[in-house]
């Protein structure tokens, strides 16, 4: 079991909710599980998501994430464009967090995993966790250039962001994917420097 985010592999998959929302997943699990979660989140293929409720789309894919918890689990973001406009400014789509844990909306407070991962989620997003060294403050900074991309988030923007915020190791961030200005994307650094960005395009998941 990885004890640090520096030891984890990150994992990703995309595809279509049973209810047509298409979908990005990503997140950090323990060496040798990476493709067993993959396997597991594209599972999101199965059940629906779409709701007029912005608070019930994010509740629908964190109790999805929830089914997929387990001990080799350390982190998961999801994001989904349901294809609703909720109104002005009003953005869902995106969750972030230990899977099972943190299942609470988003409060752009720091808060830590039971296994002492610090994050922050913002509501309408972003929200990004990081490895357990991370500066709190550098999460708060992070979270305040990641939304200076929208609605166009890239690997490269997310990448130049994280760095200027100070966040350099490890990290995993998510852009809600529904409502107004919204452009879903996750993202995933290991410690070894690899990335997996999946950005939600359209009606289409495009991998850049």
């Amino acid at each position: 079991m990885a004890d640090s985010l520096k030891e984890a592999e990150i994992f990703s998959a995309t595809g279509m909710t049973k209810d047509g929302a298409p979908f990005a997943a990503a997140g950090f699990c323990a060496a040798g599980t990476s493709k067993h979660w993959e396997e597991a989140v594209s599972r999101f293929s199965n059940v629906p998501v779409k709701s007029s409720s912005i608070y019930t789309v994010d509740l629908n894919l964190a109790m999805c994430l929830a089914n997929y918890q387990g001990s080799s689990l350390l982190l998961a973001a999801v994001c989904c464009n349901t294809g609703s406009d909720f109104g002005m400014d009003e953005r869902t789509g995106g969750v972030i967090g230990e899977p099972g844990i943190d299942d609470e909306s988003a409060d752009s407070v720091v808060s830590w995993t039971s296994k002492g991962f610090p994050g922050v989620a913002v509501p309408g997003g972003p929200g990004i966790y990081a490895d357990e060294s991370a500066d709190p403050d550098a999460l708060i900074r992070a979270s305040e250039e990641l939304s200076k991309l929208l609605p166009d988030p890239t690997e490269e923007g997310i990448s130049e962001a994280l760095e200027k915020a100070g966040i350099s190791g490890p990290a995993l961030a998510v852009f809600d994917g529904s409502g107004k200005g919204a452009h879903g994307a996750v993202y995933a650094k290991d410690g070894a420097g690899k990335v997996l960005c999946e950005i939600l395009s359209g009606g289409a998941v495009s991998n850049f």
